[in-house]
């Protein structure tokens, strides 16, 4: 990350005005703040902000631009904005399943979850060799475990299960848990990790 954020700096110092430099220098600084990564000197998250403004000014439909804003929003406990910033990504980039999983985040995360018409949907889009997308479906079982939906879950886990061959331990961890939810002892004694 020290050496990402470097690059970017160095273009930047190169090219002023190039906006993947300046995205790249504030979601850097913003991800180092948000995971508590040693950076070579503290994040500056004014900076952040300050280079985002500058982006979206110049392309306010960049989705990836919308999405980094929610994460700076999120690190400082606007939800709301946050929300909106990740829907207005989804709005630009439907299939964007970084702003997808943010959404479904935050609405799991409040008191209420509701569902409105920027939510990820019941089965998010697949995105051809998106090494990501079996943690997807875990946040989603989470999610589901979180509202009192324990079938869903389940369902959100075989679906993981099914799309990376082999079981990994947390895996299984969260099926023997799903399955003690509902009542199943056999399932879950048959799933938990060794």
């Amino acid at each position: 990350m020290v050496q990402a954020l470097a690059l970017y700096e160095d273009v930047l110092r190169r090219a002023p005005r190039n906006a993947v430099a300046k995205l790249g220098v504030a979601r850097m600084n913003i991800i180092g703040a948000m995971n508590f990564i040693d950076l070579d000197t503290s994040p500056d998250l004014k900076r952040a902000e300050a280079l985002l403004a500058e982006v979206l000014e110049r392309f306010p439909s960049w989705a990836t631009a919308h999405y980094t804003l929610g994460l700076l929003q999120k690190y400082g406990g606007q939800f709301d904005a946050s929300l909106r910033s990740f829907q207005r990504s989804l709005r630009a980039h439907p299939s964007y399943l970084h702003a997808r999983g943010q959404v479904g985040a935050l609405l799991t995360a409040w008191d209420s979850p509701r569902r409105d018409s920027d939510a990820p949907g019941d089965d998010p889009p697949r995105t051809p060799n998106d090494a990501s997308l079996g943690f997807f479906y875990l946040f989603a079982a989470e999610a589901e475990l979180e509202l009192g939906h324990a079938p869903a879950a389940l369902d959100w886990l075989q679906r993981r299960q099914c799309l990376h061959a082999g079981l990994a331990r947390s895996v299984q961890a969260w099926l023997a848990s799903v399955y003690t939810t509902m009542g199943d002892r056999q399932n879950a004694a048959n799933t938990s990790p060794p």
